[in-house]
């Protein structure tokens, strides 16, 4: 559905929403990794960067703080007067690229410059992993919601279970990913 939005109905922003834990940076970078495999047969030739926004206060710094960090990503060398916003936008003036903006529930009172970042540059395409909806006017959301908990875990488990409760306990996906995490361990 994603590369969808993004490579054939090319939405400029798609946002995937969820709490937190709920799989949305994985989501992300599984939408890069497809896109990169075939880069050739799509429209972001100048690449697929990734934009952590973790580490961004909200403040009024801000501008600059996403403007550095997004500049790094691509690997912008930021050298003159001219600020790191204005020499991003004239970097990726004439760019075809693909930015995932991950956590940026936090900075959503500055969605205004990603949408002024998609003005200045018109062949880039941002998916952004947020908590929140961002409300853009070209911006397409899919929300993520948690995996189903098993009924009977939910009561207190004074008795050995069956092999038919066990064998539908592993077949539930929050369970298999809860198995194969503890196996890695």
């Amino acid at each position: 559905i994603i590369l969808n939005y993004l490579l054939e109905q090319k939405y400029s922003v798609v946002s995937i929403l969820g709490e937190g834990g709920v799989g949305k940076t994985r989501l992300s970078m599984a939408v890069a990794e497809a896109v990169a495999e075939d880069l050739d047969a799509t429209p972001f030739v100048d690449g697929v960067w990734f934009v952590s926004c973790a580490a961004i206060a909200a403040s009024a710094a801000t501008q600059e703080q996403l403007a550095i960090s997004i500049g790094a990503a691509v690997g912008i060398q930021f050298q003159g007067a001219k600020s790191a916003f204005e020499q991003l936008t004239d970097y990726i003036a004439k760019k075809a690229m693909l930015l995932i903006i991950d956590n940026f529930e936090h900075l959503e009172a500055y969605f205004w410059l990603l949408e002024l970042l998609l003005q200045l540059a018109k062949s880039v395409r941002l998916l952004i992993t947020s908590r929140h909806a961002l409300g853009g006017l070209d911006e397409r959301s899919i929300r993520l919601d948690g995996l189903e908990i098993p009924l009977f875990t939910e009561n207190q488990m004074h008795h050995t279970i069956s092999q038919s409760e066990l064998a539908h306990l592993l077949a539930i996906p929050s369970i298999q990913i809860l198995q194969s995490r503890a196996e890695k361990l």
